[in-house]
């Protein structure tokens, strides 16, 4: 229990200093806050519910310690990492008491990933009312904003608010479709890495199928169908849908991406496939579409199933 302890803190402490690394406006600063995840996966995955349960609370404590007059820090810190990371870890290979692996439980990827998408919806919905999300307040403060940053430029004519706001809103409208497929590919990466970390150290055994076997279930696409159109609508609603709808998309794109990997196996050209999808994926965003659309599809053509048959086709 006192190594349990000490490993929450520990990994506490690593997640608070990567949570607040935008404050230092270093160039490693975004790498290091999508990282923030990582210490707290680790512990979950290698200790159990209660190391990232002690984890989650100790980098909250110190987030608020660096911060004593902002609660409101210390809360989204909670809302976006510590309790959903905390908890996708335990879901999908923390401890669970078994007399079966060794005391180890590994949950079906399938179950995982969608468990993802729900527990991004969950996140960003709970920080939207713990921060007072309000959009037209923040469309009114990013015009004020760009048009002083424009005219601070020389630019002429001078910039104006009715030139700008536009722009601006059209930004707004799509930030919680962007924001929560950006969050679920940050929480893959913090828990694929935090899983690694784990099994390599011997503190947690893998019995699960390959990550390029991945898949969602069919049901899945009506939902993002439904949320798309729910969107358009004000206020609340559409802003939840956006969310879903981001979330759901994101999950479509690891699956093409499982769909790519495995459907590269034995090929010479797959590594440069892959690089050369990855950086474009990441720094362009440009193979999004084709891999949401294909791991959308996955459920009704099952192209990997069929790559599988016809290279053993006595089977």
């Amino acid at each position: 229990m006192v190594q349990t302890v000490l490993i929450g803190l520990v990994a506490g402490v690593a997640a608070a200093l990567l949570f607040l690394a935008p404050v230092s406006g270093s160039v490693i600063a975004f790498p290091l806050f999508v990282l923030t995840g990582l210490p707290l996966a680790i512990a979950t995955f290698g200790w159990g519910a209660a190391a990232g349960a002690i984890a989650a609370v100790a980098a909250a404590a110190a987030i608020f310690s660096v911060y004593p007059g902002s609660f409101l820090t210390a809360a989204m810190f909670l809302c976006l990492f510590g309790i959903p990371v905390t908890w996708l870890a335990y879901f999908s290979g923390g401890l669970h008491p078994s007399p079966v692996i060794a005391g180890l439980v590994h949950r079906n990827l399938k179950n995982v990933l969608v468990q993802l998408a729900a527990t991004v919806v969950v996140a960003l919905v709970a920080a939207a009312i713990v921060s007072g999300y309000d959009p037209a307040a923040l469309v009114g403060e990013a015009t004020t904003a760009m048009v002083d940053v424009l005219n601070s430029l020389g630019q002429s004519p001078a910039a104006t608010a009715d030139q700008v706001q536009p722009f601006v809103q059209i930004y707004v409208n799509l930030l919680p479709f962007v924001v929560a497929g950006v969050l679920t590919a940050i929480f893959t990466l913090d828990l694929w890495i935090g899983a690694l970390v784990a099994r390599g150290s011997g503190r947690m055994l893998d019995k699960r199928a390959p990550l390029w076997s991945t898949e969602l279930p069919g049901g899945l696409l009506p939902v993002f169908v439904i949320a798309v159109v729910f969107a358009f609508f004000p206020g609340a609603i559409g802003a939840t849908a956006k969310v879903i709808a981001g979330a759901v998309f994101c999950s479509f794109v690891l699956v093409g991406l499982a769909i790519l990997h495995a459907m590269t196996r034995g090929s010479s050209s797959r590594l440069p496939i892959l690089v050369l999808c990855y950086i474009l994926l990441i720094f362009s965003g440009l193979p999004a579409i084709l891999l949401a659309v294909a791991g959308a599809t996955d459920p009704f053509l099952r192209l990997r199933q069929r790559r599988s048959l016809d290279q053993n086709p006595s089977h």
